[in-house]
């Protein structure tokens, strides 16, 4: 990958020396001091190289002091222009941008490195947090999840822990359930708190396990352990709501 850069020398303020006289064209009041920013761009400023001063005629272009010069260059300029530089530089008010400008990319990066930070330390906990949760269900757990019903497959459904016996776990479905984007957060709560009478017996030790959904063989499955859905995303996915409600 190839990265290209430039070395940019911006003007911020500009103001006629009137009193001096430029040494080729011999017109007074021609020359123009001006106050540069120099920064290295790569597509956004990435460094900054702080503040230079350039001055030449306007009359005939000849330029005496240019800002792009290193600033070990020997001077051919007079003290009266020398005073005006300074007076410049300590007189001239940068606007917060102006001085943050030339360092935004840093203050980016180090924004994005500590949003990362914290986004993943925060994602570690949920995942710890669901991971217990799962590990020990209760009594009225209510799990966002994806279920196979009424010829429907991976439709998502509220399912409910409503008592435990042995490795049996047994459990409602919500009545409403929806097919769409089940990693969005407005179409859950759309759903209505209200579940279905019939319950649903399945296998504990596959739910602790794997946080997975299957039912024990009956005639309704043709007398096979049938499987019906799982917790939403395992319970390990960083998202912007609960996909486990701890049952009280």
């Amino acid at each position: 990958m190839v990265y290209y850069y430039q070395i940019v020398t911006k003007p911020l303020a500009s103001e006629p020396l009137k009193d001096e006289t430029c040494p080729v064209c011999s017109t007074k009041g021609s020359l123009q001091l001006t106050l540069y920013m120099r920064y290295i761009s790569m597509l956004i400023p990435i460094y900054g190289m702080g503040r230079r001063t350039g001055v030449h005629c306007t009359a005939c272009n000849h330029e005496i002091k240019n800002p792009d010069a290193s600033i070990f260059v020997k001077k051919k300029y007079s003290d009266n222009i020398a005073v005006a530089i300074q007076n410049l530089r300590s007189t001239h008010k940068r606007t917060t941008w102006q001085l943050l400008y030339p360092w935004s990319f840093w203050f980016v990066l180090l924004i994005i490195i500590g949003i990362a930070l914290v986004s993943t330390r925060l994602q570690k906990n949920e995942v710890a947090k669901n991971k217990e949760t799962l590990s020990h269900p209760q009594i009225g757990d209510i799990y966002k999840g994806s279920w196979d019903r009424d010829g429907v497959q991976s439709a998502s459904v509220l399912v409910k822990n409503v008592r435990m016996m042995g490795d049996t776990m047994f459990v409602v479905i919500s009545k409403d359930y929806f097919n769409t984007n089940p990693y969005d957060k407005k179409e859950w709560a759309k759903l209505s708190p209200v579940f279905d009478n019939k319950e649903y017996k399945l296998r504990l030790s596959s739910f602790v396990s794997a946080t997975d959904f299957f039912e024990y063989p009956n005639a309704e499955n043709h007398n096979r352990l049938t499987y019906k859905g799982a917790v939403l995303g395992k319970g390990s996915m960083n998202l912007s709501f609960d996909v486990i409600e701890r049952g009280k």
